[in-house]
């Protein structure tokens, strides 16, 4: 039975170098080292283990069955002591934790920008840095531990698949959003045949979510080349306050619509027009308890949202 620990952090990290440099001196010179302190170190450690850890083949050293479990969890050990280590650096500096979140294009801002502002009230030594880029520019950072938490809409590409940890988030519904004003105050359904009398309200069409949002609807079979767009603006911010104004009506993910508007705006639910959107972390990265929050706070927003909505069907 071991009661001590039998290795060294310095041991693992020799380990891990004589493993990606393929020898001793190749490793040595990487570590600013002496071959002779390395080989010392090694031999140690195979003394505490009682077993060795290499063996030559061809005059090339080769990992025995025990090296190379003992470099797996190595990697584990110095992973998390690298990550606790970051933490504790940025804790230092700023009396912060930071937490990088990645969003795709295509997702709304303004869901973000209310879960950040939940989360900083409840967790106000958190710093957030937002990162903003395509979805597969954003599960790439994911994989390679730039980025903590990413949410995106979207399939997952298929080299990222095994290598993050994906949440079924939602299905972010697109919702048609009217003017509580004549004549549109009294309108509780709308058939698809009658969206092509209203006059509409869309984001400029160079827009990510302008085309996503496009896509949706004519997979839905609406028409969009029929549809009477009257005015062409650069936010969702922007087709909200038009609509509110009476310009007219518009398309925007239910993600979109905080409480605050429900005053001014009527929503309509379409049920069958749909995206999905994921949680993706990397399942290699340290589980602190402040992703599990932030995570949760995403989770808990969406059910205040969905219970904003009307249910009525196109």
């Amino acid at each position: 039975m071991i009661n001590d620990i039998p290795f060294t952090i310095d041991q693992l990290k020799i380990l891990r170098a004589i493993i990606i440099e393929g020898s001793f001196n190749s490793a040595a010179k990487s570590l600013y080292l002496s071959q002779p302190a390395i080989t010392l170190q090694i031999q140690n450690l195979e003394k505490q283990l009682s077993t060795p850890l290499f063996e030559r083949e061809n005059n090339k050293i080769k990992l025995t069955f025990f090296g190379k479990v003992i470099s797996k969890y190595g990697d584990r050990i110095l992973r998390l002591c690298e990550e606790t280590c970051k933490i504790a650096e940025s804790f230092q500096k700023n009396n912060q934790i930071i937490l990088v979140i990645g969003i795709s294009k295509t997702i709304s801002i303004y869901l973000i920008n209310n879960i950040v502002k939940l989360f900083l009230k409840k967790y106000p030594k958190t710093k957030i840095q937002l990162e903003i880029n395509s979805t597969k520019r954003i599960l790439w950072g994911t994989a390679n531990g730039q980025i903590d938490i990413a949410i995106v809409g979207g399939k997952i590409p298929h080299p990222l698949i095994n290598k993050i940890n994906t949440l079924a988030y939602i299905e972010d519904e697109l919702v048609l959003i009217l003017p509580k004003i004549s004549p549109f105050e009294k309108i509780k359904i709308i058939k698809k045949e009658e969206l092509y009398n209203f006059k509409f309200i869309c984001l400029k069409s160079h827009l990510p979510l302008r085309r996503l949002i496009e896509k949706i609807l004519k997979k839905n079979g609406i028409d969009i080349q029929c549809l009477k767009i009257v005015l062409e603006v650069p936010s969702i911010e922007g087709i909200k306050n038009a609509v509110k104004c009476g310009f007219g009506i518009a398309f925007i993910p239910i993600s979109s619509v905080t409480t605050e508007m429900k005053l001014n705006i009527s929503i309509i639910n379409c049920q069958t027009i749909n995206r999905k959107i994921t949680i993706n972390t990397n399942p290699k990265n340290f589980d602190f308890a402040i992703h599990k929050n932030f995570i949760q706070e995403i989770l808990n927003l969406f059910i205040i949202l969905s219970h904003t909505k009307n249910e009525i069907i196109i």
